[in-house]
Parts: structure tokens; C-alpha cells; sequence
């Protein structure tokens, strides 16, 4: 709790994936890909209650070790590939009305460098800037600028941004792109909404911080980054 703000960390982890194989439980030098995000949000000074949802009973059984406040057996019809997380999310908040926390945080396996550090300063950035109803984690994106992005059409490349396709480097305008780690919202916002970005402050973070764990050329670079 900070401020006297309820504030439950919601962790997604099915059992199916496409780029590896039950990528949440892959195992990195013995210790399964969510347990880094199990024992980060652990750790966190301000989540009131971590909740976890999954179709998976291995992940049920090696997330027990944390003591988590709920874990919920989530319904096929939330488990495909293209179920949505909103809906996911909303399921969890059906089932945890009891709680009724002012605000949720959604922390996705795939982002093992996230630290508690990173947790609870987005937390205390969202709730201490009353302008704003949510948070997404960013990362500065350092190469490919959408300016010099190009697309093919009838055979021919043209440039998505033709006025700006010739800016040179130095005039190109910083841009960012949400790199999956951190999402929270005012719950009130985020069910009448149906999505993290109303009125979102962005919480930067490091591009080595950021990685997204979603082929097994990503891992070899978390082992490379942790020295595994």
C-alpha cells in the first residue's frame, strides 16, 4: 500500500506460447522465466495484494513457494493466442471484488530484468501525479525511427513518412515504445476504459531493463545479461 492506496500486482502467465515452448516455466540455469518476475513483485513495498492467473498447474505449484494472496485457475476461453489481456484482467477483478483496490498493475513474465525498484517507483510516479489515470513502462527507441520506416506497395517502396523520410538524424524527434514491463491504472479508469493508456505517464526505462522475452534468441541475451 502506498498512501493508503490498495494496489494489486496481476500476474498473466498461460501455459501456451509461440515463440518457445512454454515460455513462462523455461528454464534458465534451473529457475523457470516468471519466477524473476514472482520474486521482484515479492519484494515490492507497495502492492497490496499479488495475484496470479493461469491455466497452468506447474506454474501453480512452483508459484506457491511465494505464498501469492490468490491464484486463478483461469477459463480456456481466456487461454488462446489471441485472448486479450484486458479481458484477463477483468476476469481477475470479477473474482477478487472483495479487495476493491484503487489501482492495478499488470507485471507479464516476459520482462525478468523489471526490478522491485522499478515497481514501486512507477507506483509512487502514478499516484503522486493526480493528472494522470495510468502508467506505462517505455524504452527510447535508439535505432529504426518510424521516419525512416518504409512499407511495399504495388511492388514499390515508399516511405511512410514521405515530408519527413530525409530529416537528418540529428532533427529526429525522441520517441519511445511500451516495452511490456510495467501497466497500471486507476481501477475505476482502466474498467471503464478498457485499456492502460487514458491520460498514461510514462515511466522510461533502460533499454537493457526492457527486454522482452519472446524467442529464444531473447533468452540467449537475458543469459548473456545475467551472466547465466
Amino acid at each position: 500500500m502506498y498512501k493508503n492506496k490498495k494496489i494489486i500486482g496481476i500476474i498473466p502467465a498461460r501455459k501456451n506460447s509461440k515463440g518457445v515452448k512454454n515460455k513462462n516455466i523455461y528454464k534458465i540455469k534451473g529457475k523457470p522465466l516468471i519466477e524473476f518476475t514472482l520474486a521482484e513483485a515479492k519484494k515490492s513495498k507497495f502492492l497490496t495484494k499479488l495475484i496470479l492467473t493461469t491455466d497452468d498447474e506447474k506454474i501453480i505449484k512452483l508459484s506457491n513457494k511465494f505464498s501469492l494472496d490468490k491464484i486463478i485457475k483461469r477459463k480456456k476461453s481466456l487461454c488462446r493466442s489471441n485472448s486479450s489481456s484486458i479481458d484477463v484482467i477483468i476476469d481477475v477483478l470479477k473474482k477478487t471484488k472483495k479487495i476493491e483496490p484503487d489501482y492495478i498493475m499488470l507485471l507479464q513474465p516476459t520482462s525478468p530484468l523489471r526490478k522491485a525498484m522499478d515497481i514501486d517507483n512507477a507506483i509512487k510516479s502514478l499516484v503522486n501525479n493526480k493528472k494522470f489515470h495510468s502508467l506505462v513502462s517505455v524504452v527510447k527507441i535508439a535505432n529504426c525511427h518510424p521516419y525512416k520506416s518504409h512499407k511495399i506497395k504495388k511492388k514499390f517502396l515508399v516511405p511512410l513518412f514521405p515530408s519527413k523520410v530525409h530529416l537528418p538524424r540529428q532533427k529526429l524527434e525522441t520517441i519511445y515504445k511500451s516495452n511490456g514491463s510495467i501497466y497500471i491504472s486507476k481501477t475505476k479508469t482502466f474498467l471503464e476504459k478498457k485499456t492502460f493508456f487514458h491520460k498514461t505517464l510514462p515511466y522510461i526505462m533502460s533499454s537493457k531493463a526492457s527486454l522482452d522475452i519472446d524467442t529464444v534468441e531473447d533468452i540467449k541475451i537475458f543469459k548473456k545479461i545475467k551472466n547465466l
